[in-house]
Protein backbone atom coordinates (compact mmCIF):
# COMPACT_ATOMS: atom_id res chain seq x y z
CA UNK A 1 0.00 0.00 0.00
CA UNK A 2 1.30 3.62 -1.24
CA UNK A 3 1.94 6.34 1.26
CA UNK A 4 -1.12 8.46 -0.41
CA UNK A 5 -3.11 5.76 -0.16
CA UNK A 6 -3.34 5.74 3.33
CA UNK A 7 -4.13 9.05 4.23
CA UNK A 8 -6.92 10.06 5.99
CA UNK A 9 -8.43 12.88 3.94
CA UNK A 10 -8.58 12.95 0.04
CA UNK A 11 -9.88 15.89 -2.15
CA UNK A 12 -10.49 17.67 -5.20
CA UNK A 13 -9.41 21.51 -4.88
CA UNK A 14 -9.41 24.65 -7.14
CA UNK A 15 -7.28 27.15 -7.10
CA UNK A 16 -8.18 30.17 -8.56
CA UNK A 17 -6.03 33.75 -9.65
CA UNK A 18 -7.80 35.95 -7.70
CA UNK A 19 -6.67 39.16 -10.34
CA UNK A 20 -9.48 39.68 -12.67
CA UNK A 21 -7.88 36.88 -15.23
CA UNK A 22 -10.47 33.80 -14.37
CA UNK A 23 -7.12 31.73 -14.73
CA UNK A 24 -8.09 28.15 -12.24
CA UNK A 25 -6.27 25.15 -11.75
CA UNK A 26 -7.57 21.73 -10.40
CA UNK A 27 -6.24 19.08 -8.91
CA UNK A 28 -6.26 16.39 -6.32
CA UNK A 29 -4.18 15.86 -2.81
CA UNK A 30 -4.12 13.25 -0.34
CA UNK A 31 -3.21 14.12 3.55
CA UNK A 32 -3.47 13.69 7.16
CA UNK A 33 -3.53 17.13 7.86
CA UNK A 34 -6.45 19.70 6.35
CA UNK A 35 -4.37 22.19 7.59
CA UNK A 36 -1.22 21.33 5.69
CA UNK A 37 0.72 23.85 3.21
CA UNK A 38 -0.27 22.01 -0.29
CA UNK A 39 -0.75 24.38 -2.88
CA UNK A 40 -0.97 23.03 -6.22
CA UNK A 41 1.78 21.32 -7.86
CA UNK A 42 0.75 22.02 -12.05
CA UNK A 43 3.73 23.95 -13.90
CA UNK A 44 1.82 26.55 -15.00
CA UNK A 45 0.00 26.91 -11.70
CA UNK A 46 3.53 27.16 -10.14
CA UNK A 47 4.89 29.66 -12.93
CA UNK A 48 1.50 31.97 -12.30
CA UNK A 49 2.49 31.67 -8.18
CA UNK A 50 5.57 32.84 -8.78
CA UNK A 51 4.75 35.44 -11.30
CA UNK A 52 1.80 36.90 -9.54
CA UNK A 53 2.27 36.06 -5.95
CA UNK A 54 0.59 33.39 -3.85
CA UNK A 55 -1.68 36.19 -2.50
CA UNK A 56 -3.33 36.44 -6.31
CA UNK A 57 -4.27 32.94 -5.85
CA UNK A 58 -7.31 31.00 -3.49
CA UNK A 59 -7.50 27.49 -2.91
CA UNK A 60 -11.02 26.41 -2.38
CA UNK A 61 -11.53 22.46 -1.71
CA UNK A 62 -14.45 21.20 -4.29
CA UNK A 63 -14.77 17.67 -2.79
CA UNK A 64 -13.82 14.99 -0.54
CA UNK A 65 -13.67 11.56 -1.56
CA UNK A 66 -13.82 8.20 0.54
CA UNK A 67 -10.68 6.31 -0.65
CA UNK A 68 -7.80 7.48 -3.24
CA UNK A 69 -8.75 5.32 -5.73
CA UNK A 70 -12.34 6.94 -6.01
CA UNK A 71 -10.19 10.65 -6.07
CA UNK A 72 -8.23 9.46 -8.95
CA UNK A 73 -11.45 8.74 -10.43
CA UNK A 74 -13.16 11.54 -10.12
CA UNK A 75 -10.68 13.89 -10.88
CA UNK A 76 -10.03 11.81 -14.55
CA UNK A 77 -13.98 12.88 -14.60
CA UNK A 78 -13.30 16.44 -13.73
CA UNK A 79 -10.66 17.29 -15.53
CA UNK A 80 -11.38 15.78 -18.97
CA UNK A 81 -10.15 16.73 -22.75
CA UNK A 82 -13.57 19.47 -22.57
CA UNK A 83 -11.83 20.88 -19.77
CA UNK A 84 -8.40 21.61 -21.12
CA UNK A 85 -9.27 22.83 -23.95
CA UNK A 86 -10.53 26.12 -21.64
CA UNK A 87 -7.95 28.86 -22.55
CA UNK A 88 -8.29 29.67 -18.56
CA UNK A 89 -8.00 26.00 -17.16
CA UNK A 90 -4.33 25.90 -16.06
CA UNK A 91 -4.06 22.46 -16.50
CA UNK A 92 -1.68 20.83 -18.49
CA UNK A 93 -2.79 16.68 -18.39
CA UNK A 94 -6.05 15.03 -17.95
CA UNK A 95 -6.81 14.03 -14.45
CA UNK A 96 -6.60 11.01 -12.63
CA UNK A 97 -2.53 10.86 -12.17
CA UNK A 98 -1.93 13.85 -9.63
CA UNK A 99 0.96 16.39 -9.78
CA UNK A 100 4.11 14.76 -7.46
CA UNK A 101 1.70 12.99 -5.62
CA UNK A 102 2.52 10.10 -8.67
CA UNK A 103 5.91 9.48 -6.14
CA UNK A 104 3.86 8.75 -3.35
CA UNK A 105 1.26 7.04 -5.39
CA UNK A 106 3.74 4.23 -7.24
CA UNK A 107 5.54 5.79 -9.36
CA UNK A 108 9.06 5.03 -8.18
CA UNK A 109 7.44 1.81 -6.58
CA UNK A 110 6.31 0.42 -10.28
CA UNK A 111 9.53 1.03 -11.94
CA UNK A 112 11.50 -0.62 -8.54
CA UNK A 113 8.79 -3.77 -9.28
CA UNK A 114 9.36 -3.71 -13.08
CA UNK A 115 13.40 -3.89 -12.71
CA UNK A 116 13.19 -6.33 -10.04
CA UNK A 117 11.09 -8.73 -11.95
CA UNK A 118 13.13 -7.90 -15.47
CA UNK A 119 16.05 -9.36 -13.10
CA UNK A 120 13.90 -12.16 -11.97
CA UNK A 121 13.11 -13.15 -15.52
CA UNK A 122 16.78 -12.89 -16.36
CA UNK A 123 17.84 -15.10 -13.30
CA UNK A 124 15.23 -17.86 -14.50
CA UNK A 125 15.99 -18.04 -18.43
CA UNK A 126 18.67 -21.24 -19.06
CA UNK A 127 22.10 -20.20 -19.24
CA UNK A 128 22.49 -21.19 -22.72
CA UNK A 129 19.67 -18.75 -23.73
CA UNK A 130 20.77 -16.16 -21.17
CA UNK A 131 24.09 -16.43 -23.00
CA UNK A 132 23.00 -15.92 -26.40
CA UNK A 133 20.90 -12.85 -25.69
CA UNK A 134 23.96 -11.48 -23.49
CA UNK A 135 26.00 -11.96 -26.48
CA UNK A 136 23.42 -10.15 -28.95
CA UNK A 137 23.27 -6.97 -26.84
CA UNK A 138 26.88 -6.91 -27.13
CA UNK A 139 27.06 -7.17 -30.26
CA UNK A 140 24.30 -4.40 -30.88
CA UNK A 141 26.22 -2.09 -28.51
CA UNK A 142 29.07 -3.03 -31.06
CA UNK A 143 27.85 -2.34 -33.87
CA UNK A 144 25.90 1.17 -32.37
CA UNK A 145 29.76 1.89 -31.35
CA UNK A 146 29.70 1.26 -27.74
CA UNK A 147 33.19 -0.49 -27.36
CA UNK A 148 34.40 -1.53 -23.82
CA UNK A 149 37.64 0.47 -22.74
CA UNK A 150 40.47 -1.44 -23.26
CA UNK A 151 38.17 -3.99 -25.30
CA UNK A 152 39.78 -6.21 -28.38
CA UNK A 153 38.45 -3.37 -30.62
CA UNK A 154 39.39 -1.00 -28.54
CA UNK A 155 41.52 1.86 -31.15
CA UNK A 156 42.56 4.16 -28.92
CA UNK A 157 44.48 1.95 -26.19
CA UNK A 158 48.30 3.53 -25.85
CA UNK A 159 46.77 7.03 -26.94
CA UNK A 160 46.68 9.88 -24.32
CA UNK A 161 43.94 12.72 -24.88
CA UNK A 162 45.14 16.36 -25.55
CA UNK A 163 44.64 18.87 -22.73
CA UNK A 164 41.83 20.80 -25.00
CA UNK A 165 40.07 17.21 -25.10
CA UNK A 166 40.53 16.60 -21.33
CA UNK A 167 39.06 19.80 -20.67
CA UNK A 168 36.00 19.62 -23.53
CA UNK A 169 35.62 15.86 -21.83
CA UNK A 170 35.58 17.41 -18.53
CA UNK A 171 32.95 20.15 -19.29
CA UNK A 172 30.70 17.56 -20.77
CA UNK A 173 30.62 15.46 -17.82
CA UNK A 174 30.24 17.92 -15.66
CA UNK A 175 27.10 18.09 -13.37
CA UNK A 176 26.50 21.31 -13.49
CA UNK A 177 26.96 22.11 -17.74
CA UNK A 178 27.52 18.33 -19.29
CA UNK A 179 23.95 17.03 -20.71
CA UNK A 180 26.41 13.48 -20.40
CA UNK A 181 26.15 13.47 -17.01
CA UNK A 182 23.46 11.43 -15.78
CA UNK A 183 22.82 13.80 -13.35
CA UNK A 184 22.67 17.09 -15.67
CA UNK A 185 19.64 18.92 -15.01
CA UNK A 186 18.38 17.49 -11.66
CA UNK A 187 18.61 18.21 -8.01
CA UNK A 188 17.55 16.79 -4.99
CA UNK A 189 15.22 18.19 -2.55
CA UNK A 190 13.37 17.02 1.01
CA UNK A 191 10.80 16.85 3.59
CA UNK A 192 10.20 15.55 6.44
CA UNK A 193 9.16 12.41 5.07
CA UNK A 194 12.28 11.89 2.90
CA UNK A 195 14.44 12.95 -0.08
CA UNK A 196 13.48 12.48 -3.63
CA UNK A 197 15.73 13.65 -6.72
CA UNK A 198 13.49 16.05 -9.25
CA UNK A 199 13.91 18.00 -12.55
CA UNK A 200 15.87 21.54 -12.08
CA UNK A 201 12.68 23.05 -13.93
CA UNK A 202 9.88 21.47 -11.38
CA UNK A 203 12.14 22.73 -8.31
CA UNK A 204 9.39 25.59 -7.67
CA UNK A 205 6.50 23.67 -7.97
CA UNK A 206 8.20 21.63 -4.77
CA UNK A 207 9.57 24.51 -2.76
CA UNK A 208 5.96 26.22 -3.02
CA UNK A 209 4.65 22.72 -1.24
CA UNK A 210 7.44 22.58 1.69
CA UNK A 211 10.31 20.51 0.61
CA UNK A 212 13.64 22.45 0.94
CA UNK A 213 16.95 21.77 -0.97
CA UNK A 214 19.38 19.31 -0.41
CA UNK A 215 19.25 15.78 0.79
CA UNK A 216 18.08 14.19 4.23
CA UNK A 217 20.62 12.00 5.71
CA UNK A 218 18.93 8.85 7.48
CA UNK A 219 20.22 8.92 11.17
CA UNK A 220 22.93 6.81 11.40
CA UNK A 221 24.94 7.45 8.35
CA UNK A 222 27.09 10.86 9.42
Amino acid sequence: MTQAVRRKHHYIYRITRIDGSGKYYIGMHSTDDMNDTYFGSGSLLSKSIKKHGKDKHIKEILEHLPTREALKLREKEIVNKELLGDKLCMNLKLGGVGGFDHLNDGGLEHRARASRAAAKRNRELPKDIAKAQAAKATKTRRERGYIPWGGKHDTFTGKKHSELTKSRIGLANSKFTGKNNSQFGTCWIFNDEGSIKILKEEIESYLLNGFSKGRKIKAGLV
